[in-house]
């Protein structure tokens, strides 16, 4: 539920989601993309600041490579994403 959010830009479902104890930000679908993934391919911005801000999000070269195709990975995100590897 969080990669459809993520990947259709549902704010608030992203943020409720996130607020669940047990929800799992680093899943991956069977080709092996992040709710972070899906956000950078589709362009939400707002959505991968927010993924990036929870506690238990992974990043890997494979989102950052994601995001800077996109055209997702400006300084304030660069900052947030180094921050965590």
């Amino acid at each position: 539920m969080l990669m459809r959010a993520s990947e259709k830009n549902h704010h608030k479902v992203v943020d409720l989601l996130l607020k669940k104890p047990n929800i799992d930000v680093d899943a991956t679908t069977d080709n092996n993309q992040t709710a972070m993934m899906i956000a950078a391919k589709a362009g939400n911005k707002d959505i991968l600041k927010r993924l990036l801000s929870a506690s238990a999000v992974d990043i890997n070269e494979a989102l950052i490579l994601v995001s800077i195709s996109s055209g997702l990975l400006d300084a304030n995100l660069f900052k947030m994403a180094t921050k965590r590897i």
